[in-house]
């Protein structure tokens, strides 16, 4: 018997927030670009679901996350993550076998109930997202790590094995710079809601579409871009994969932003810190 009593979805959970959490689950990374800002909206929207037991005990999806899945797995995820050669090969089976065990435990426990509950389907979908997410963000942070290192760059990364030095706002500090770790450019539309930039820099990838390929670009905000470097173009947004790899400055809801390879952004972070003698 299930330990679900009923599931409450929020009312503006949509039947379309629905399909898009079905065709994520079928189709995950291999989901069309113009489906991404449903499924994130639907995810978004579902930690404020709430699961009530057999016993009346209510917890949020948020909450089930957070004991269920944060708490179990995060660490023991990096610590693995960290032990890997290949970082790109190891951790999706790494992702894999956890997200297998999550499932399983979601089913033993009764709080995946597809046949008697089919709501609960959302609770599993739910949690495998942001562990997803968790996952493949946290990989693509310590390959960043790994190749600034290699690169031999001075910097210094957050604690990724402390759960607290995890929730900073920034991954790195490079010559007094905060730059944060990112796997696609959403962090843009968190940066039009707080109405300002918080960090120095994003490291993350763009997707061109003539190349069918995703590259490593460093997105700055003018001050760091003018304090390492000079010449920019001047474009929109929409127009970005056509200025790439050329750097590009952009006007993004107020902020000025600098667009830049990511090659070539190691190559001038290497020579600012040689000019102010922080490099041997």
């Amino acid at each position: 018997m299930s330990v679900l009593r009923r599931v409450l979805l929020p009312p503006e959970f949509s039947v379309e927030h629905q399909r898009a959490v079905t065709q994520y689950l079928l189709r995950m990374d291999r989901l069309p670009s113009h489906l991404w800002p449903l499924v994130i909206e639907a995810f978004d929207l579902l930690q404020y679901a709430v699961i009530i037991r057999v016993d009346d005990r209510a917890y949020t999806f948020a909450q089930i996350y957070d004991e269920l899945v944060d708490k179990r797995y995060a660490t023991l995820f990096i610590r693995d993550l960290l032990n890997t050669e290949d970082v790109i090969r190891d951790s999706i089976p790494l992702w894999a076998y956890s997200a297998r065990r999550i499932s399983q435990e979601f089913t033993n426990m009764g709080l995946h109930d597809p046949i008697h509950r089919p709501k609960s389907r959302y609770l599993l979908a739910y949690c495998l997202y942001w562990w997803h997410s968790f996952c493949k963000g946290y990989a693509f942070e310590v390959e960043i790590f790994r190749d600034l290192q290699k690169t031999g760059l001075r910097f210094e990364a957050h604690d990724l094995q402390d759960p607290v030095a995890r929730l900073s706002p920034y991954d790195l500090i490079i010559s007094g710079f905060h730059c944060d770790i990112k796997t696609s450019t959403y962090f843009l539309q968190q940066i039009g809601r707080s109405r300002s930039v918080k960090n120095d820099c994003f490291i993350t990838k763009v997707w061109l579409p003539d190349q069918r390929a995703r590259i490593l670009v460093v997105f700055l905000t003018g001050q760091m871009w003018n304090a390492i470097d000079g010449e920019t173009l001047l474009t929109q947004l929409t127009e970005l994969p056509e200025v790439l790899p050329q750097t590009a400055r952009i006007l993004h809801r107020g902020d000025e932003l600098v667009v830049v390879d990511y090659d070539v952004w190691k190559k001038k972070m290497r020579k600012y810190q040689l000019d102010r003698g922080e490099l041997p």
